[in-house]
């Protein structure tokens, strides 16, 4: 009789093993650091994202023109088919890992991007965008994949792509290392 084994989910931490296979959109860049640093980068942009919001113009439903409205971000973080809401927790689970001297291979997340109008000095929400992303590290590249799960889709992919690279690069930025190469961005 063949033994089970025993599920680590420390393993499993920041995979998502159904991630699909067609993927909406996709950035390869370069780097010159560690890929440590890279990761550290990551984890700390995505975590800044999480309950960002920022006013825009939103088309409604049913409605002419444009309404005044706010984009918001929340971000998940893959813990085996799951995804949970990327907490200061999570965050320490996975810098944790990196400081032991362990780089990741892949990280998944969950952006889920919030759209709210404004009526008459209130906020109302509108459907949501969710978004997978996946983070996929080699030695001086990486890329980052992205599939469109659900939603209106009133962010378009490249946006998206081109917001999270805008904030890790901000990251880099303020840690006084050089901007990424971006290679290409492509979406359908």
């Amino acid at each position: 009789m063949r033994k089970k084994r025993k599920i680590n989910h420390q393993e499993l931490l920041g995979v998502y093993p159904n991630f699909p296979a067609i993927i909406h959109g996709e950035a390869s860049l370069s780097y010159n650091f560690s890929i440590i640093k890279l990761q550290q980068i990551i984890i700390q942009g995505l975590y800044k994202l999480n309950g960002f919001s920022e006013l825009c113009s939103l088309s409604m439903p049913n409605q002419l023109g444009m309404c005044d409205g706010k984009l918001g971000f929340e971000v998940g973080l893959a813990n085996s088919l799951f995804f949970d809401f990327f907490s200061a927790t999570q965050k320490s689970l996975l810098t944790d890992k990196l400081n032991s001297g362990e780089p990741f291979s892949l990280l998944d997340f969950l952006v889920i991007v919030t759209y709210h109008y404004l009526d008459e000095g209130k906020t109302k929400p509108l459907k949501f965008d969710y978004f997978l992303l996946r983070f996929l590290f080699s030695r001086g590249r990486f890329k980052l994949q992205t599939f469109h799960e659900r939603g209106s889709q009133r962010i378009a992919v490249q946006e998206l792509i081109e917001h999270i690279l805008a904030v890790i690069n901000q990251e880099a930025k303020q840690l006084g290392l050089n901007s990424f190469h971006v290679e290409y961005i492509r979406a359908v």
